[in-house]
Parts: structure tokens; C-alpha cells; sequence
């Protein structure tokens, strides 16, 4: 759920206030998304 509040803001910051983030930001925050996935997942395995 703590993931859900920076792309809420985003979405308001873009809507309200016309601020698009630049292509580093955007990539620099799906590859943080991935690595948080990607661990979240790992562990899922390891709970089995």
C-alpha cells in the first residue's frame, strides 16, 4: 500500500499542476519498483 502514495501523487502533481517528470525520474522509479518486486517475490518462494 506505502507504494500506492508517491504514484498518487504523481498522478495529482501531473493533473493539477501540469509537472510531467523527466525520463530519468520515471526510469529511476520503475527500477525501483522491479527491484521491490522482484524481492517481494523472492520472498513469497522462500515462505514455501
Amino acid at each position: 500500500m506505502a507504494l500506492f502514495e508517491p504514484l498518487s501523487a504523481t498522478l495529482l502533481g501531473i493533473v493539477l499542476f501540469a509537472e510531467v517528470p523527466t525520463v530519468g525520474i520515471t526510469l529511476g522509479a520503475l527500477v525501483t519498483l522491479i527491484g521491490v518486486f522482484a524481492v517481494a517475490m523472492e520472498k513469497e518462494h522462500d515462505d514455501e
